[in-house]
C-alpha cells in the first residue's frame, strides 16, 4: 500500500484527486498480485511499480481527454471562452445547470434519437463514440437511416437550444 501511495501522490493535481487515483492504484496493485510471475526473475516491487504507474498515467490521460471534450463542447455551444481563462470559464454549478438542461432537452427526443445522440457523442453510460455502422447494426436499420435520425435529433436539439439563453452561463 505504501508503494501505491508513493506513486499516486506524484500524479495528484487540481484535475486528478488523490482519492480517485489511490482507489485505482489499489485495484492495479491487486491485479499486479494476480498476474505476477516470480519465475521471470524480477522483484514484485519492480513489477507492481510499473503496473501502478501505468494505470495512474492512463487515468490522468483519460481525465485530460474528458476535460478536452467538455471544453470542445463549450466551444461548440458558442460560448465566448478566452484561452487565458479557459480553466475557470464556467463554474461547476453552472456546468451542472448546463448538463441538467441538456438532460431535459434529450428527454424531449424519442427513444431512438436519444440513444443515437448519446452513443454518437459518448454521453451517459456510453464510454466511447460509436460509429454509424455500429449503431445501425444495433438498431437493425441502415447506416443512412441512423445518419438521418442523428441529423433530425441534432436539428431538434438546436431548436430547443435556441429557446435557451446561454447568457446566464457566461462568466
Amino acid at each position: 500500500m505504501r508503494l501505491v501511495f508513493s506513486i499516486v501522490k506524484k500524479f495528484v493535481n487540481s484535475n486528478n484527486q488523490f482519492d480517485d487515483l489511490l482507489s485505482d492504484g489499489i485495484v492495479a496493485l491487486m491485479r499486479a498480485v494476480e498476474k505476477f510471475d516470480f519465475g521471470r526473475g524480477f522483484r514484485f516491487s519492480t513489477y507492481a511499480t510499473q503496473v501502478v504507474r501505468r494505470n495512474a498515467y492512463r487515468q490522468v490521460v483519460q481525465v485530460q481527454q474528458e476535460r478536452a471534450k467538455i471544453v470542445g463542447g463549450v466551444d461548440e455551444l458558442g460560448l465566448d471562452v478566452s484561452d487565458e481563462c479557459r480553466e475557470s470559464a464556467i463554474s461547476e454549478k453552472r456546468w451542472h445547470e448546463l448538463r441538467a438542461r441538456l438532460a431535459v432537452m434529450l428527454g424531449d427526443l424519442d427513444r431512438r434519437e436519444k440513444f443515437i445522440i448519446r452513443a454518437r457523442f459518448s454521453l451517459g453510460s456510453h464510454r466511447r463514440v460509436h460509429t454509424l455502422q455500429a449503431l445501425a447494426n444495433r438498431l437493425g436499420v441502415s447506416k443512412e437511416r441512423v445518419r438521418q435520425l442523428e441529423r433530425r435529433a441534432m436539428e431538434k436539439l438546436r431548436a430547443m437550444a435556441g429557446d435557451f439563453s446561454f447568457a446566464e452561463l457566461e462568466s
